[in-house]
């Protein structure tokens, strides 16, 4: 715990650099985007009249700020989330210890297995707070699928029941029947709904309501949160989406989730807005577009992956990552469900693994390592073992270096610390598509010899 506790102190350290750069621009963190706000021109304005113009330099925009906040977050997110990631799968391999026989008649085995569920979330935690910090910047892929947004309510409010509860605040909702479904990121709608949910609820006095409803509009799924609390004052209406600014009393609010939640909707193509009457309560909307086809799909259609059951895994992965923890405790956790593990610590280093080991199906390889990074090493597997499948890991996260892999050829992208089920099964997908690549190319070469021989 006082890892977790140093890694909070220093997302905590990082928000208020952060908040530095509404007073001034950070050179030292400037970017392509930055140099080129700040190649706009300057505003030219009359000294007196009949004199000569005098350049007044605009302000640093909001646009600078927020790629100042790019690069400070994406390094930050790296530097915190690798640590992250070993503790998590420490925590993730001693729960798999635990489910041995040799455990079944510890007395102490409940409050055991509570403190490893204690420090994975506490993990998973420290993984939204650096999420948020790129979703702010947004800079964080977004994963846009078919969502039910009901049901996505129905789990916010479950969430939250506890906070309304001791605030004395009745929790409600009124679902529109028959909602289509929507196109959207779950993950980050249920973030939306959770920061608007909760800042009602602290907005509400004792004997309030707060209520979630859902209507279709035409082509649009619209999500309202309402309160009845104190409302938001008019001159604060316009502000209410900037970076920093809050409404909550000070060391109540850092003033950065509503703009979290407006880039979030916004990386949905969707719209937020809001609605207030000082003393009468606040309406916070949110506007999706839905599906092209309003028909639910069915959750329990997922098939499971072998490893997942407890099956052997019949798959060979090779992890490459100059964190030398990850790497062990990571292939500590695959060989315990089957499959084979090899393990390099730089980019060249897996280039010759795979020369000297043309069985592997899957490599794991980490983005940002010394030498030989993730995207140069990844280009050459890909030309020296075409069929070769990678899943990009990384403790950055961020939407370019996403497309640039999947356009490199990459099969997946994942954000450390990573859920280890969710890994197995994405491991698992990328052997599947290994083989049927494998299997057309058998196909072609015996239809090729067949049409020889005729």
């Amino acid at each position: 715990m006082e890892l977790l506790t140093v890694l909070l102190v220093l997302v905590i350290g990082a928000v208020v650099v952060v908040a530095m750069v509404r007073r001034r621009a950070l050179p030292s963190v400037a970017g392509p985007r930055e140099r080129a706000a700040a190649a706009q021109p300057v505003a030219l304005k009359p000294s007196a009249p009949g004199g000569e113009p005098r350049q007044e330099p605009e302000a640093p925009s909001t646009t600078m700020k927020l790629a100042s906040l790019g690069d400070l977050a994406g390094g930050l997110a790296h530097e915190i989330n690798n640590p992250v990631a070993i503790m998590v799968e420490e925590a993730g391999w001693m729960a798999d210890l635990l489910d041995e026989e040799e455990f079944a008649s510890c007395t102490n085995l409940s409050e055991l297995r509570r403190s490893v569920r204690q420090i994975q979330t506490q993990g998973a935690r420290v993984r939204e707070i650096t999420r948020n910090l790129l979703s702010f910047a947004q800079r964080t892929a977004v994963k846009i699928e078919k969502v039910d947004v009901n049901e996505v309510v129905r789990e916010v409010l479950r969430l939250s029941a506890s906070r309304a509860a001791d605030g004395g605040v009745s929790l409600g909702d009124e679902l529109a029947s028959a909602l289509p479904v929507c196109r959207a990121s779950a993950s980050g709608l249920q973030q939306v709904l959770v920061n608007l949910v909760n800042n009602a609820i602290d907005a509400t006095q004792p004997g309030g309501t707060v209520t979630v409803k859902t209507r279709g509009e035409g082509d649009y799924v619209v999500v309202t949160v309402s309160d009845t609390g104190r409302g938001i004052p008019k001159e604060d209406i316009a502000r209410i989406f900037d970076p920093f600014f809050t409404t909550k009393p000070v060391g109540k609010g850092t003033g950065l989730g509503l703009s979290i939640c407006h880039g979030i909707v916004l990386n949905m193509n969707g719209t937020i807005a809001v609605e207030s009457t000082p003393g009468q309560g606040t309406n916070f909307s949110v506007r999706l577009n839905a599906a092209e086809a309003a028909v639910r799909t069915q959750a329990s259609a997922v098939v499971s992956d072998p490893g997942a059951t407890g099956e052997p895994m019949d798959v060979v992965v090779l992890i490459v990552d100059d964190e030398a923890g990850f790497v062990e405790v990571l292939g500590r956790r695959l060989e315990r469900r089957g499959a084979k593990v090899l393990s390099a610590r730089t980019g060249a280093e897996a280039l010759r693994t795979l020369e000297a080991h043309h069985f592997v199906d899957v490599v794991l390889l980490d983005v940002r390592m010394p030498g030989m990074d993730g995207p140069t090493a990844l280009g050459e597997i890909k030309r020296t073992r075409p069929l070769a499948e990678v899943i990009l890991l990384s403790g950055q996260g961020t939407l370019e270096a996403a497309v640039d892999g999947m356009k490199a050829g990459a099969f997946d992208y994942a954000l450390k610390p990573c859920d280890v089920d969710h890994l197995l099964s994405r491991i698992m997908a990328a052997k599947r598509r290994k083989e049927s690549q494998e299997n057309k190319i058998l196909e072609a070469r015996i239809k090729e010899i067949t049409m020889r021989r005729l």
